[in-house]
């Protein structure tokens, strides 16, 4: 199995990238970072890539792509809504990337703030209601993603996190550290 990590040296990313490397030793792995490769294993294949950019540097294809780069924070957006454009042209260029090079599977890594309420029972059916530009870019990724799968038969899979806590978060995020 031949895995993209985007994101791979963010919060969700470094996780899925350690997991994958401890569970699925033998996958081949490589990871789009923007910037810094901290907390990547050396051994592990990086590439540096701003996502606001084609990825027209690369051509090897995959079996799946888990895209989890984004600007990570609602606050952020707030404060610069522009992140959030961002962030939506972020997920184009990976579909862009995935159509052109026929990844055949596309793992979006949304959130729960797509509801826009917090709420102890959310269900994928509930409106979506986002009230900052970081939710607004996750719906709108999560649609560009449904777009893309029923145009160019690619799979498409939103995972909706929410509360993300443990190795590698950003612990500015809980002021109770």
């Amino acid at each position: 199995m031949k895995v993209l990590v985007t994101g791979a040296n963010g919060f969700i990313g470094v996780n899925i990238v350690h997991h994958i490397l401890e569970v699925y030793p033998n996958w081949s792995l490589t990871c789009l970072v923007k910037s810094s490769q901290d907390n990547i294993p050396e051994h592990v294949k990086v590439i540096k890539h701003d996502l606001n950019q084609p990825l027209d540097c690369m051509d090897e294809s995959f079996d799946v792509c888990v895209h989890a780069a984004a600007c990570p924070s609602s606050r952020d957006c707030i404060k610069n809504p522009g992140l959030g454009i961002q962030n939506i042209i972020q997920t184009y260029n990976v579909l862009e990337f995935c159509r052109r090079t026929r990844v055949p599977k596309l793992i979006f890594m949304s959130s729960c703030e797509v509801y826009g309420r917090g709420s102890d029972s959310l269900k994928e059916t509930d409106l979506l209601y986002s009230v900052n530009m970081y939710g607004a870019s996750k719906v709108a990724g999560e649609h560009i993603c449904a777009a893309y799968a029923r145009s160019y038969g690619m799979q498409c899979i939103a995972l909706r996190i929410m509360n993300t806590w443990g190795p590698y978060c950003q612990k500015e995020r809980f002021a109770s550290i």
